[in-house]
């Protein structure tokens, strides 16, 4: 399998939606600690880009000032051209 494919599937500390020629990422929960966990699955998915999918959006939250992110949108290779 793939990266992108387990990505797609889902794991521990995050959540996947799939829309149009895309998916986004979000931490399984809200608190602190979730979002802290979120910040490998944020580097994984920076790892592999280009590898089936391109980060078209990253959102940093401004609501714990620690520049971490809380959303990370992809768009499909292929999907959007």
């Amino acid at each position: 399998m793939s990266f992108l494919e387990d990505l797609l599937e889902g794991g521990a500390g995050y959540t996947v939606k799939m829309a149009d020629g895309g998916a986004s990422f979000r931490p399984a929960g809200e608190s602190d600690t979730d979002l802290d966990a979120f910040q490998e699955v944020v580097s994984r998915i920076e790892d592999h880009e280009g590898e089936g999918y391109d980060i078209h959006i990253k959102h940093v939250t401004s609501e714990r000032g620690k520049g971490l992110v809380d959303l990370v949108l992809i768009a499909l290779a292929g999907e959007d051209d």
